[in-house]
């Protein structure tokens, strides 16, 4: 049974970490390539077979880049959030262990 709670214990830990790697690598590409989208030039009345000329990539405003990053941030917030709740209740939950026994 050991074992078992052992290898929970390490894949509970693994999977947010790689989870948050992930996450600061997509966003650090995100910063230094921002994302773009494609507008429509028109045609070239000379060239109307050069499709690839019609359009141009621009990058998305700055407040559709702050809506994107609040909505890839808000599924993952919550995972430092319990993490913390979880060790900070461990860390009290020993603590008073310690002093009860010490106590009794």
């Amino acid at each position: 049974k050991q074992w078992y709670q052992r290898r929970v214990a390490i894949t509970a830990g693994i999977s947010p970490a790689l989870i948050s790697i992930i996450l600061v690598a997509s966003l650090v590409k995100q910063c230094l390539h921002p994302a773009e989208y494609s507008v429509y030039k028109g045609c070239d009345p000379l060239n109307p077979t050069a499709a690839k000329d019609w359009t141009e990539d621009v990058p998305f405003p700055w407040w559709a880049q702050i809506i994107g990053a609040i909505m890839v941030m808000l599924p993952v917030l919550p995972m430092p959030i319990i993490a913390a709740w979880h060790f900070t209740r461990q860390i009290l939950y020993r603590n008073d262990n310690t002093n009860s026994a010490s106590i009794a």
